[in-house]
Order: C-alpha cells, then sequence, then structure tokens
C-alpha cells in the first residue's frame, strides 16, 4: 500500500456569480500558472528532473514488457526532429502515422512536433482492414503526407500500393518503425 504525501495543492476555491440573464460566471481566486510553449517542451522538462523514469511501456514479442525511460524517449524525439529537418519537411506537409501506438510512433510525434511539423495518426484499420483504402486516400488527400510511418512493410503493403497508385508517394517518405528480423527503424524513399 501507498503511503499518503500532501502535495501542497491549494483548496478548490470558485466564486459564482448569477447574472439576471440566467448565466453563471465562475471565476477562481488563483492566478493561472505559467503556461509551457509546448507538449515537446512539457515532455523535455519532465525529462530533465526524471530522466531515468519509465515514460512508456510495451509488450515485447515474447510478453515481457519493454520499458523506456524519459531521458531516452526524449533523446530519440530529438533525433527524429533533426532527421526531419535535414529532409527538409516544412510546416506545409504532414507526417502521416498509420501504425497503432508504440516507441516509435511516439518518437515520431513527438519529434515532428518539436519541428514544428505537423502529425496526423491515422487509425490503422484505415490501412489494414479496408479493401479500398478510401477512408486512407481521403486523409491522404487532405494533408499530403511528406512522411508516412509504417511498423510493419508487409501488413501495411496493400495500403502504400493504393497510397502509389493515387500519387501520394511520389515525394513522400516511408519509415518503417519494426523491420523484419529485428533491426532498427530504417527509412525507405519511394
Amino acid at each position: 500500500m501507498y503511503e499518503y504525501r500532501d502535495f501542497g495543492k491549494r483548496e478548490p476555491a470558485v466564486t459564482v456569480e448569477a447574472r439576471g440573464d440566467g448565466t453563471l460566471l465562475l471565476r477562481s481566486p488563483y492566478q493561472p500558472l505559467p503556461r509551457a510553449q509546448s507538449i515537446p517542451h512539457i515532455l523535455m522538462a519532465r525529462a530533465a528532473a526524471h530522466p531515468q523514469r519509465t515514460l512508456l511501456a510495451e509488450r515485447a514479442a515474447d510478453g515481457t514488457w519493454v520499458h523506456l525511460d524519459s531521458g531516452r524517449a526524449v533523446a530519440n524525439c530529438r533525433s527524429v526532429a533533426a532527421h526531419l529537418l535535414a529532409r527538409g519537411v516544412e510546416p506545409d506537409r504532414t507526417v502521416m502515422i498509420l501504425s497503432p501506438r508504440s516507441f516509435g510512433h511516439f518518437a515520431l510525434a513527438y519529434g515532428a512536433m518539436l519541428a514544428r511539423v505537423p502529425v496526423v495518426p491515422v487509425s490503422a484499420p484505415y490501412s489494414l482492414l479496408s479493401s479500398d483504402h478510401g477512408k486512407l486516400l481521403h486523409v491522404a488527400g487532405l494533408v499530403k503526407p511528406r512522411v508516412i510511418m509504417v511498423d510493419d512493410i508487409a501488413a501495411y503493403a496493400p495500403a502504400l500500393g493504393s497510397l502509389m497508385k493515387a500519387g501520394f508517394l511520389e515525394d513522400a517518405e516511408i519509415i518503417v518503425a519494426r523491420p523484419a528480423s529485428g533491426a532498427q527503424p530504417q527509412s525507405w524513399r519511394n
């Protein structure tokens, strides 16, 4: 059992002003705390304070849990951001993630945010369960991806084939987050 610790939180306080027209105005007497510049900045600040804490965990193929600490996660995100900037990925083109949540998904999403590149996570069934990939093609038409991430090239081959036929892969880079045989993530250029 865990011991209760008081973290010094302030008591909730709200003043309510009822107006004649039925409007209720709620106010807090507390000044808001300073806002972080962005979600990646919050991640970096927390990782600087606690680099060894587990940030993410996922199951390995053998069923065991694999942990990723905050320090390593931020290093991965910065590496992805540097890669995207080196490739000339601009804010007017997006990173489209077709794979479900994973360490690679996290690194690419937050790395893109660090590089100020929009991220579009697309529901995996749009790629894996659809026979015509109509919804996937619609999303790709809206966002015009510059980078597309998949975690398994074989599983996503039909979806990538549909994207290629529609002309969305002409200048897009495909990142395979979990290549076969346990190799490191790789990049594939069409």
